[in-house]
């Protein structure tokens, strides 16, 4: 065997590439190149879980629906920042809770003037209501449904 092969003496060392020699706990010891990967495997992990927050935290703040901010404060009564479109009430069907409204465009929607039927987000709302008043109202597609989420009387 060539001088500096393994196992093979070379001045004092038994073995200079230390292939056969034993740790003194009598486990191989793993590469230092385990180390590095996981710390790299901590990092990611604390990447993900942070991204993971922010969606969360996103979703929460656009969340809608009767128990968000803007659907308690509407079903309140408060009226909503945005335009309202001006239409009048054609008929109320309490039962299945929806009204027909002969409404102007609806650009929220993207819908031209038409009269058409929109469920109600909250059936109170049709206890104020009668057909031929006049009202002003918004809509929203809630569930794949076109629904009044506010209405008021027109002055």
């Amino acid at each position: 065997m060539p001088v500096g092969s393994p196992g093979v003496k070379c001045g004092n060392l038994k073995d200079p590439y230390k292939v056969h020699q034993k740790p003194r706990n009598g486990f191989r010891e793993p590469p230092r190149s385990a180390g590095i990967i996981e710390v790299m495997i901590k990092r990611i992990a604390i990447i993900v879980v942070l991204w993971l927050l922010a969606c969360a935290a996103a979703q929460a703040q656009t969340a809608r629906g009767p128990n968000s901010a803007s659907g308690k404060a509407w079903s309140a009564g408060i009226r909503p920042a945005m335009a309202l479109t001006v239409g009048e009430v054609e008929r109320i069907d309490r039962e299945h809770g929806e009204v027909v409204i002969n409404h102007g465009d609806l650009p929220n929607l993207g819908m031209p003037a038409m009269t058409m039927g929109f469920n109600v987000a909250d059936r109170g709302m049709l206890d104020r209501l009668k057909p031929g008043d006049k009202v002003r109202f918004n809509a929203e597609i809630r569930m794949g449904e076109a629904t009044v989420t506010y209405i008021e009387s027109a002055p």
